[in-house]
Parts: structure tokens; sequence; C-alpha cells
């Protein structure tokens, strides 16, 4: 086999992943007939047992006389699409852009707005996507020494700030998550702005706050090390 074809295989993964770009284009497909992939954002399929797929990748897909539409692709059109693999490509300017627009709310917002429509199964399968996200997540569950970091983004008349929980080991061995600092700017309050999230002798502390503030605004560091980034600043 070719070094660049071990390469591409090996760059594959075992799945989409978010900010990456793929085709279908090899040496013996015509233009007009590859595929491009541009992903998005990755999930779990709602009540996955009853679908058995599990996993979706949201993002764009096109070919040299169709443009960019969205569309969601699951883990058999990963192994192969239309008869034809995946090579890694080179991903559009404006990927980096969707994947921060496909993951800027937290669950429990985005389940509030399929609420509002009215939609129970789509509520109900945001809520169980992030609870599966969290944990499946191979860092889960959090310990004692973990430091979970938050971010918040600037809104109206308020800079952006940041704060910092510690967890550590509660009674009867449940867990807590206590504040350790925080960045808001100084002159402004601080009593109802920092410190909501912590919480006392409990199974899961993390849990409320991947649901209210969002996966995507937390890092957690464990030994010293990263071992879940949220969304990266840009």
């Amino acid at each position: 086999m070719k070094d660049h074809m071990i390469r591409d295989i090996a760059a594959l993964g075992e799945f989409f992943e978010p900010g990456r770009a793929y085709t279908t284009q090899a040496d013996y497909v015509a233009p007009e007939q590859a595929f491009e992939f541009a992903c998005a954002a990755v999930t779990r399929t709602p009540f996955s047992d009853a679908i058995d797929e599990g996993r979706i990748a949201f993002g764009f897909l096109r070919t040299s006389t169709v443009p960019w539409n969205p569309t969601g692709l699951l883990p058999t059109h990963f192994a192969r699409f239309r008869g034809h693999t995946w090579h890694p490509t080179a991903a559009p300017e404006w990927l980096t852009a969707a994947v921060a627009a496909a993951a800027d709310r937290s669950p429990l917002a985005q389940a509030e707005d399929a609420k509002r429509a009215r939609d129970l199964a789509g509520e109900i399968g945001i809520l169980v996507a992030a609870g599966t996200a969290l944990e499946s997540a191979p860092w889960y569950p959090v310990r004692p020494g973990d430091l979970v970091h938050v971010h918040y983004e600037a809104g109206g008349l308020m800079a952006a700030f940041g704060e910092t929980y510690r967890i550590t080991a509660g009674a009867a061995g449940f867990l807590s998550m206590r504040l350790l600092c925080h960045t808001l700017p100084d002159g402004e309050p601080a009593e109802g702005m920092v410190g909501c999230f912590a919480v006392d002798d409990v199974p899961d502390p993390l849990m409320e706050l991947w649901f209210e503030a969002g996966p995507h605004r937390l890092t957690i560091v464990r030994d010293g090390r990263v071992v879940h980034a949220g969304q990266v600043a840009q």
C-alpha cells in the first residue's frame, strides 16, 4: 500500500470529526462523481438503541456540480458513501465558524427552544444526547482534585470572565465542587455572578454545569493535563 494511502487511513480515525473535511475523490473517481463533506458537529442520535447507529455527524455535503448542502451522515456512511471511501482533504475556511456556531449554546438552551416549539421528541433527544456525551467521555466521572474552568462570554456592559472550581471528596462517598477563584472585573458585584454551580455531597457535581453552561464553555484539568477542552478562543 502506498505511503499516502496509509497516512489517509490513519488520519480518518473511527468517525467524522468536527472541523475536518473529507472527500471521496481518488484517482479513479471523476470529479463530478466525487463527494466532499465538511463536518461541523458530532452527537449521539436520540434513542440510539432503537436506531442502532449511535452517532451522527452534521455538516455540509457537495459535489463539483452541486453546492454545499446541510446534511447528516451516520456511521454506515463513514465506512462507505455511495460506493466510495473517504479520504481527508483541506477544510474550507468557513468551517471553523460553522463548528463554533454548532456548539455555542448549552444543551438546556437548545432543549428550551425545542420545548417552545412543542417538539417533545426533540427536547428529550437533546437532553439524552447531552447526558450520553458526558457519561461516555473517557475522563468521566470527575475525581477529587480535578479543576473545572467555565468561561462566560461578554454580554451587554459585562466583560467576558471565567471561574474555576475544584472537585473535592464529600460525605458518604459523594463529591463536592467548590469555587476556587474567578476573573470577574474589579468593581463588579460578585454576589449572584460567581459560585452558582458550587455543590456539596452529590453523586455528580458536574451535571448541572454541563447542561446549563454547556460543554463548549468548560475546560477540565486532571493531574495537570487538559482532559476536556471546550470551544477554543479565536
